[in-house]
């Protein structure tokens, strides 16, 4: 008869450590997942960023360069950088650390970045 009730006591403590196991593993699997969403989340958040200077230097390097010429109307720089520097197929760390080169490339060299060539090329012949 003790012996029945230890191997119940047992049983009922064996179940409950298993459960307590799975519910704490639950728990920081769902931890982990919300990392990963609020690190994708910093990313984008870095990556558009990261559009806007490279988006507001190429003005500055156009408006030095071109100061009376603009591009034709329904065309803006953020359609530029886009259109001509973001690779949709690339992950979000990639298009990152493409973007942060393109915008070093253009702070150090300004007007002779080959980016700016690049968009000169490309777009001069649509100035309005």
């Amino acid at each position: 008869m003790n012996q029945r009730i230890l191997m119940e006591n047992l049983s009922t403590v064996t179940s409950a450590l298993l459960l307590s196991v799975a519910l704490f593993g639950a728990f920081q699997l769902g931890k982990m997942v919300e990392r990963s969403h609020i690190s994708e989340h910093a990313h984008l958040l870095n990556l558009e960023k990261l559009k806007q200077k490279v988006e507001f230097k190429l003005e500055v390097l156009w408006n030095q360069d071109f100061p009376n010429k603009k591009l034709t109307e329904g065309l803006c720089f953020k359609d530029v950088v886009q259109d001509s520097f973001i690779m949709e197929a690339d992950s979000i760390p990639e298009r990152i650390l493409g973007l942060n080169q393109i915008y070093l490339d253009l702070v150090t060299n300004g007007t002779s970045s080959s980016y700016f060539v690049y968009i000169i090329d490309t777009y001069g012949q649509i100035l309005s």
